[in-house]
């Protein structure tokens, strides 16, 4: 079963989008902190990241630089799930760049779509 990490700070989205993707189609690990995130990466090796880029303790875009910067996870597909908007120019170039997949805008995409990007990725 593939297994994805949620990099999502507040636990009631993190359980929301949990239970509807996981599904029996997915194992979801989430962590709140980006420090939580590459110490559960490192423990369960995941196939797929879902990020938040508002994170306490950290950059989004710095946790994605951080996290690709490790060889065994440099390839491992990448969805940004965000309340930041990130439709300025430089800003969509920045997640691009490190080889974000999809980006979601959070007040505007429905579990639905988010579902839909993570079986196009995985399956």
């Amino acid at each position: 079963m593939p297994r994805i990490l949620l990099l999502e700070p507040d636990s009631q989205s993190a359980r929301l989008v949990r239970q509807y993707i996981e599904n029996g189609t997915y194992t979801v690990d989430f962590a709140h902190s980006s420090q939580e995130a590459l110490h559960c990466a490192d423990g369960n090796k995941p196939d797929l990241v879902i990020l938040e880029l508002a994170i306490r303790d950290h950059n989004g875009f710095a946790f994605l630089h951080e996290f690709r910067s490790y060889n065994d996870w440099a390839k491992i597909p990448v969805i940004i799930f965000s309340h930041i908007d990130v439709s300025e120019a430089s800003m969509s170039e920045s997640w691009k760049s490190l080889g974000a997949k999809y980006y979601f805008y959070k007040p505007t995409t429905t579990l639905a779509e988010l579902k839909k990007a993570i079986d196009d990725v995985l399956l």
